[in-house]
C-alpha cells in the first residue's frame, strides 16, 4: 500500500511541476507575442517616417529643380539686357 502510495504522490508531483511548466511556458509565449507585436508596429512606424522622408525629399529636389530652372531664366534674361545696353552704347 505504501508503494501505491508514494508512486501516486511521485505522479501527483510530476503532474504539478508540468503544470507549472506549461504555465511559465504559457506567460512566456504570451510576452514573445506582446514583444513581436510591439516590434512590429515599430516597424510600421519606421516605414511610415521613411516614407515621409522620402516624399518631403522629392518635393525638395522638386523645388531645387524649379530653382535651378527659374536662376537660369533670369541670367538668361541677364545676358539678354545687358547685351542690349552694350548695343545701345554703340
Amino acid at each position: 500500500m505504501t508503494g501505491v502510495r508514494s508512486t501516486i504522490e511521485e505522479l501527483y508531483n510530476i503532474a504539478n511541476s508540468t503544470a507549472a511548466a506549461v504555465e511559465e511556458q504559457t506567460v512566456t509565449t504570451r510576452e514573445v507575442s506582446r514583444v513581436l507585436l510591439d516590434s512590429s508596429s515599430e516597424v510600421d512606424n519606421i516605414s511610415k517616417i521613411i516614407e515621409e522622408v522620402t516624399f518631403s525629399a522629392n518635393k525638395s529636389s522638386s523645388a531645387a529643380q524649379q530653382t535651378f530652372e527659374v536662376a537660369q531664366k533670369i541670367n538668361q534674361m541677364a545676358e539678354h539686357l545687358q547685351k542690349l545696353v552694350v548695343d545701345a552704347k554703340k
